[in-house]
């Protein structure tokens, strides 16, 4: 009997296995498929089981989860489906990790989508397909038979890797002091311009009425977009990426958040030919395709290099919008989610289950994105290009699609303003023609001294080059081209930021961070003690302010009475800071994350209302006053900052001047003794006034 039990339950299980209704998928087998798909995609590497990790995924069930993410710790990763009724792999990665909290939205809500997928295929009893059990088959070791299909793919075109914060968003506005966000579709919109690198300058204008700040407006006439002064990975500072930034998402009408930034992706199509001079942009729906057709539209977009603005709708959020880039030998897309990298990799694009109800109908893209050929690609500089920025990349001007054009010859002179020691050299494309040779020389103030030159199609390793001025010459004979190169630089080593405790004495003087042109360091605990011997009140005045986030910080503290008189973050406008002490304690605290340009400062002290009066570089009348003064200052001090205090050390007024008569109305002010300051770069005037 016993026997007969058993083969019973054998058939009934054969049966089940069969007709394929859904089975649930161990930790142990998901690893084992994970190890055995990173191996199919880099055999020349070796991925042990016991060297993934699994993540803890939102959402999934407990005891039986719909979807596995495993990291392995050497770099890479794959997501895999909970149940045999679904698609086994959803995505991967042979590099990169997905982190274990914090996900970017878009990547979140495509995991949502997927394990709302199997939850219905689970609870439909979705029958999988002869594909999927032939895929499972394979990755779990049962069969020696590659169910993928073997087709040529495109490795992943996108020349960046940016996101949506940090110095992304350094031009977008701020809602009550908090930065908001790019916004998804915006990103996508920028990180395609920065693959064709065009265009160079914006078409008309437009305004709309954001639901956060107002009229927002762009003169996209007179907006210029230099791709010279902006890198694949933003580390720092970026003036240019965060204007390209900004730009994409007034042209689309963003809907601006400090949680979230959002736009219709419908609007790009018409921003990217309206604004940004694109000679082609379609809107298309997935719905309106067959799956075949569907990934027929994307590859063909894909093999001509155009990346593919994508879009996607979901139950958690509503919608999200990233880019496709390229395509594997297994019929898996490049998604590059416009998250500083983060979860980049090689999805499944249709329903994880053909058969089942479709999850994927609400795709969208926006495909045949490209230049005009009459305006693009724009080739190499006729004239010497000058780069003035510490940082930046340099290309051969022929645009990713196209080889360069014979004889030319183009230069670049790199010459940074913030004058460092070195400049670091790395790669990001070369492939030249034979014969057409890159030559970098380093300037000197009487020669050109050839410190390397690369020709030929292999990438050239990292390199440094000493010197304080670069001059970069490609040439180009007229037999063979090629496609050209890609190159990003830095100057370095960074200037050290501020350390440790500093003690001022002077009567006045400038204090900055410390790190001149250059962001400044992380991780930095500095303070200055402004105690000059007398005195009796001391000003700040901030020059420059720009902070990377809200963990740094300036604070000004009366040493005193330990009085904190402003502490200022990211997005703050300082104020003017004058205090009664003999002594101020400025402290600069950084984090280990985001750096940003820094700060300057003046400060002044004043000893007595007498010495004030007898320095001082202009008249003022009448004194005392009623209801307005009138204000001189003398050849000797011109175009800075009037401020006016009241003797508890309050700033009441505060106006930019030139060397010019100034009238002030004072009627609003109590009657009292007040401090009149010219405050300039060169030096700082103060007046006692009484108002009456």
């Amino acid at each position: 009997m016993k026997k007969v039990f058993v083969l019973s339950l054998f058939v009934v299980f054969a049966v089940y296995a069969k007709i394929g209704f859904s089975q649930s998928i161990s930790k142990k087998m998901a690893t084992q498929a994970a190890s055995k798909m990173l191996s199919t995609k880099a055999p020349s590497k070796t991925f042990s089981l016991e060297n993934f990790s699994a993540i803890p995924v939102k959402g999934t069930s407990i005891d039986n989860p719909e979807v596995y993410i495993l990291n392995y710790n050497q770099g890479g990763f794959v997501i895999i489906s909970g149940d045999k009724s679904a698609t086994p792999v959803i995505g991967y990665s042979t590099e990169g990790k997905i982190p274990t909290e914090k996900w970017n939205p878009n990547f979140a809500e495509w995991i949502q989508n997927s394990i709302n997928q199997i939850k219905f295929y689970r609870s439909s009893k979705s029958i999988s397909t002869q594909e999927i059990e032939n895929q499972w088959s394979f990755l779990l070791g049962e069969s020696n038979i590659n169910p993928y299909p073997s087709q040529k793919g495109v490795a992943p075109l996108l020349r960046s890797a940016w996101g949506q914060g940090g110095h992304y968003n350094a031009m977008c506005p701020t809602i009550d002091g908090v930065r908001t966000y790019v916004g998804c579709v915006a990103t996508s919109m920028a990180q395609i311009m920065y693959y064709y690198r065009y265009p160079k300058a914006g078409y008309g204008a437009h305004s709309y009425v954001s639901n956060c700040c107002g009229t927002l407006t762009v003169n996209y006439n007179a907006a210029k977009y230099n791709y010279e002064e902006m890198i694949s990975n933003v580390y720092c500072p970026m003036p240019e990426v965060a204007k390209l930034s900004y730009h994409c998402g007034v042209a689309v009408n963003m809907n601006y958040g400090t949680e979230s930034s959002g736009s219709f992706s419908s609007l790009v199509p018409e921003a990217l030919k309206t604004h940004f001079r694109f000679a082609s942009a379609n809107f298309m729906k997935k719905a309106d395709y067959s799956n075949s057709g569907w990934e027929t539209l994307l590859k063909n977009n894909l093999n001509a290099k155009r990346p593919v603005y994508y879009s996607g709708s979901g139950e958690e959020n509503g919608g999200h919008a990233f880019l496709l880039d390229g395509f594997d030998d297994s019929n898996y897309f490049h998604f590059d989610w416009g998250w500083n990298g983060q979860g980049n990799g090689y999805f499944a694009l249709t329903a994880l289950n053909p058969e089942g109800y479709s999850f994927t109908d609400g795709q969208q893209c926006v495909e045949s994105i490209y230049p005009p050929t009459s305006m693009y690609p724009y080739g190499c500089p006729t004239d010497t290009m000058k780069l003035t920025r510490w940082v930046g990349s340099v290309e051969d001007g022929s645009g990713y699609m196209n080889n360069y054009a014979p004889n030319r010859n183009g230069i670049w002179l790199i010459q940074p303003k913030y004058p460092g020691e070195k400049f670091n050299i790395s790669f990001k494309e070369f492939d030249l023609g034979l014969n057409d040779t890159l030559y970098f020389y380093v300037v000197t103030d009487s020669s050109l001294i050839l410190k390397n030159s690369f020709g030929g199609d292999s990438l050239p390793e990292n390199f440094e080059i000493e010197g304080k001025k670069l001059l970069v010459k490609f040439i180009s004979d007229g037999i063979y081209e090629g496609n050209g190169f890609l190159f990003e630089y830095n100057m370095g080593p960074y200037p050290a930021s501020c350390s440790g405790i500093t003690t001022l004495t002077n009567e006045r003087d400038t204090i900055d961070d410390g790190s001149g042109d250059a962001p400044y360091g992380n991780s930095s605990v500095c303070k200055w003690n402004i105690q000059p011997p007398g005195a009796t009140g001391i000003g700040i005045e901030f020059l420059k302010f720009d902070l990377a986030d809200a963990d740094d910080y300036v604070k000004i503290t009366d040493a005193v009475n330990s009085t904190v008189l402003g502490e200022f973050r990211n997005g703050d406008n300082p104020t003017t800071i004058y205090a009664n002490t003999s002594k101020i304690t400025v402290t600069f605290k950084t984090d280990s994350y985001d750096v940003a340009d820094g700060f300057e400062f003046v400060y002044w002290v004043s000893n007595s209302i007498e010495e004030i009066e007898k320095n001082s570089k202009f008249d003022v009348y009448p004194n005392p006053a009623k209801n307005f003064i009138n204000i001189i200052p003398n050849k000797d001090i011109n175009n800075g900052t009037i401020v006016i205090y009241d003797f508890s050390g309050k700033c009441v007024y505060k106006t930019s001047f030139t060397n010019e008569k100034i009238i002030i109305p004072i009627d609003n002010l109590t009657s009292g003794i007040y401090q009149i300051g010219l405050i300039s770069e060169k030096e700082n005037s103060w007046q006692k006034i009484v108002i009456e």
